[in-house]
Protein backbone atom coordinates (compact mmCIF):
# COMPACT_ATOMS: atom_id res chain seq x y z
CA UNK A 1 0.00 0.00 0.00
CA UNK A 2 1.27 3.47 -0.57
CA UNK A 3 0.43 6.67 0.35
CA UNK A 4 -1.14 9.02 -1.93
CA UNK A 5 -0.30 12.50 -2.83
CA UNK A 6 -1.41 15.01 -4.99
CA UNK A 7 2.48 15.74 -6.45
CA UNK A 8 2.54 13.60 -8.90
CA UNK A 9 6.36 13.09 -8.45
CA UNK A 10 6.00 12.54 -4.33
CA UNK A 11 3.31 9.80 -5.69
CA UNK A 12 5.40 8.03 -8.17
CA UNK A 13 8.65 7.86 -6.37
CA UNK A 14 6.43 6.29 -3.17
CA UNK A 15 5.03 3.64 -5.89
CA UNK A 16 8.84 3.03 -6.15
CA UNK A 17 9.36 1.66 -2.83
CA UNK A 18 11.84 0.36 -1.73
CA UNK A 19 13.79 1.49 -4.39
CA UNK A 20 15.59 5.11 -3.91
CA UNK A 21 14.65 7.43 -6.72
CA UNK A 22 16.91 10.61 -6.98
CA UNK A 23 14.41 12.65 -9.47
CA UNK A 24 11.37 12.55 -11.02
CA UNK A 25 10.40 14.28 -14.33
CA UNK A 26 6.31 14.47 -14.82
CA UNK A 27 5.00 15.47 -18.23
CA UNK A 28 1.05 15.78 -16.77
CA UNK A 29 -0.75 16.75 -20.03
CA UNK A 30 0.58 13.56 -21.67
CA UNK A 31 0.66 11.28 -17.90
CA UNK A 32 4.26 10.23 -18.27
CA UNK A 33 7.36 10.37 -16.12
CA UNK A 34 10.77 9.81 -16.32
CA UNK A 35 12.16 8.48 -13.10
CA UNK A 36 16.27 8.34 -12.30
CA UNK A 37 16.80 5.20 -9.92
CA UNK A 38 20.98 4.91 -8.98
CA UNK A 39 22.98 2.36 -10.65
CA UNK A 40 22.44 -0.31 -7.60
CA UNK A 41 18.67 0.84 -7.69
CA UNK A 42 17.75 -0.15 -11.29
CA UNK A 43 16.86 -3.67 -11.12
CA UNK A 44 14.93 -3.07 -7.52
CA UNK A 45 13.33 -0.12 -9.38
CA UNK A 46 12.09 -2.33 -12.53
CA UNK A 47 11.31 -5.24 -10.71
CA UNK A 48 12.01 -9.03 -11.69
CA UNK A 49 10.60 -8.77 -15.52
CA UNK A 50 9.47 -5.39 -14.83
CA UNK A 51 6.76 -6.16 -12.11
CA UNK A 52 7.78 -3.40 -10.14
CA UNK A 53 7.35 -1.33 -12.78
CA UNK A 54 4.43 -1.89 -14.26
CA UNK A 55 2.69 -2.05 -10.10
CA UNK A 56 3.62 1.58 -10.10
CA UNK A 57 2.41 2.42 -13.10
CA UNK A 58 -1.14 0.44 -12.40
CA UNK A 59 -1.44 2.37 -9.24
CA UNK A 60 -0.65 5.73 -10.16
CA UNK A 61 -2.53 5.63 -13.88
CA UNK A 62 0.97 7.15 -15.08
CA UNK A 63 3.16 5.78 -17.66
CA UNK A 64 6.80 5.49 -16.25
CA UNK A 65 10.05 5.39 -18.07
CA UNK A 66 12.95 4.31 -15.22
CA UNK A 67 16.12 5.28 -16.14
CA UNK A 68 19.88 4.58 -14.28
CA UNK A 69 21.65 7.17 -13.22
CA UNK A 70 24.41 6.55 -15.79
CA UNK A 71 21.82 6.18 -18.48
CA UNK A 72 20.27 9.71 -17.82
CA UNK A 73 23.72 10.67 -17.88
CA UNK A 74 24.50 9.18 -21.39
CA UNK A 75 21.22 10.87 -22.92
CA UNK A 76 22.01 13.89 -21.31
CA UNK A 77 25.38 13.70 -22.77
CA UNK A 78 24.00 12.96 -26.17
CA UNK A 79 21.64 15.65 -26.59
CA UNK A 80 24.40 18.02 -25.18
CA UNK A 81 26.64 16.88 -28.39
CA UNK A 82 24.18 17.08 -30.67
CA UNK A 83 22.75 20.84 -29.99
CA UNK A 84 26.32 21.36 -30.15
CA UNK A 85 26.78 19.92 -33.85
CA UNK A 86 23.80 22.08 -34.67
CA UNK A 87 25.36 25.33 -33.84
CA UNK A 88 28.53 24.85 -35.14
CA UNK A 89 27.51 24.02 -38.68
Amino acid sequence: MIEWNEDPSIFIAAALLPAQVMAVDVREEEKFAQVVVPNDQLSLAIGKAGQNARLAAKLTNWKIDIKSETQMREILMNKMEETGDGESE
